[in-house]
């Protein structure tokens, strides 16, 4: 389109790009599609898991069949070991259909999470001993 030789050629290929886009693509809010959650294991820390739950913000053009292609691919590391600094980089999520990335997500913490002492354990210890079991 931009080597064309006279301004009639590039405005009506220009022209036929749009209206393809337009009669083959919808604005797909991936919000009502795509939510998912990371749960990641901590060892020795005030928590005994690091979960959070995504919702991704975003409208990408689709055509009608894809919406269903799509899938989510995490590389997440697999434990934290406390203590943990806010901005840990934990991580990416990815959403593909078939091979084709079509929205990526790097995922870092968002909380600090310390580092259990030994009167953190002997708290837990006698909660576990005085628990009331049904």
């Amino acid at each position: 389109m931009l080597g064309a030789p006279t301004t009639d050629i590039r405005f009506n290929d220009g022209k036929k790009l749009l209206e393809y886009g337009f009669d083959n693509y919808v604005m797909t809010d991936l919000r009502d599609t795509i939510n998912w959650y990371i749960d990641i294991p901590v060892y020795k820390g005030d928590i005994s898991s690091y979960v959070k739950k995504f919702v991704i913000d975003k409208k990408i053009p689709l055509k009608e069949d894809e919406k269903e292609k799509i899938y989510i691919t995490q590389n997440l590391i697999f434990k934290l070991d406390a203590p943990v600094k806010v901005g840990r980089y934990l991580g990416n999520i990815e959403l593909k259909i078939e091979e084709e990335v079509i929205y990526s997500k790097n995922i870092y913490l968002d909380r600090e999470i310390k580092k259990n002492n030994v009167l953190d354990y002997m708290i837990k210890g006698l909660k576990g001993l005085f628990k009331y079991n049904e």
